[in-house]
């Protein structure tokens, strides 16, 4: 409430705290024949596979049809899209809006401005230099924690974000340097995390290529 406060400025807006009985959802793999009491329903902004959010009373869950999972099935359906979250894969202060794909997942507008940093993140944009990204990670055995170094040549070219297992193959974000990850990958040298073997994969919804991977040298 103090942060929402902070924001409103001098709009003509009262803000109240919901309370216990309304809690927020994330709705996937499916859609709601009834939507049980939600007050608000709308897909997700970054990718429509994401699914939904839903702002409903606390019981809606249990009275809506849908499977009842915990937060870690969540983050593991994100995780398997590609799709970075902040503060849990990236501080928002420490990273640039293409670092977490922001501008591929709604996250920021090249049509409106002013805000902090504007032309920095348009020259980045439209010159098409975004050297980082989180893309997507894969590999035979589960992945080490968050934060650990991505290997090539000897020399870091990231590191690893959120990670999860399903159906026994391990699935993760990292924040790479695409021209030199590219490189190791033209170049046929291995990739690994800590001391597993992984493979690199641009998300499918991802509208950047992999640079030349000549930039890295």
């Amino acid at each position: 409430m103090k942060r929402l406060t902070f924001y409103r400025l001098r709009a003509k807006v009262d803000l109240e705290a919901a309370g216990d009985d309304v809690c927020v959802f994330a709705l996937w793999g499916g859609d709601l024949s009834d939507t049980n009491g939600a007050e608000l329903m709308v897909t997700d902004p970054r990718l429509a596979a994401l699914g939904q959010r839903v702002v409903g009373p606390a019981d809606f869950a249990e009275g809506s049809g849908a499977t009842v999972m915990d937060l870690e099935a969540y983050d593991a359906h994100r995780v398997a899209l590609g799709v970075p979250e902040g503060l849990k894969d990236f501080a928002y202060s420490d990273i640039f809006p293409h670092d977490a794909d922001m501008d591929q997942l709604g996250g920021v507008s090249f049509k409106k401005g002013c805000y902090v940093g504007q032309e920095v993140v348009s020259r980045v944009h439209h010159r098409g230099t975004a050297r980082k990204r989180f893309i997507q990670i894969e590999a035979a055995g589960a992945l080490p924690e968050k934060g650990t170094a991505v290997i090539a040549n000897d020399k870091s070219v990231g590191e690893l974000g959120s990670s999860t297992m399903i159906d026994g193959q391990a699935f993760g974000v990292a924040l790479l340097r695409l021209d030199k990850v590219h490189q190791a990958i033209e170049n046929g040298v291995p990739l690994t995390c800590g001391d597993v073997a992984i493979t690199v994969k641009l998300p499918d919804w991802a509208e950047f290529g992999w640079p030349d991977a000549k930039a890295a040298e």
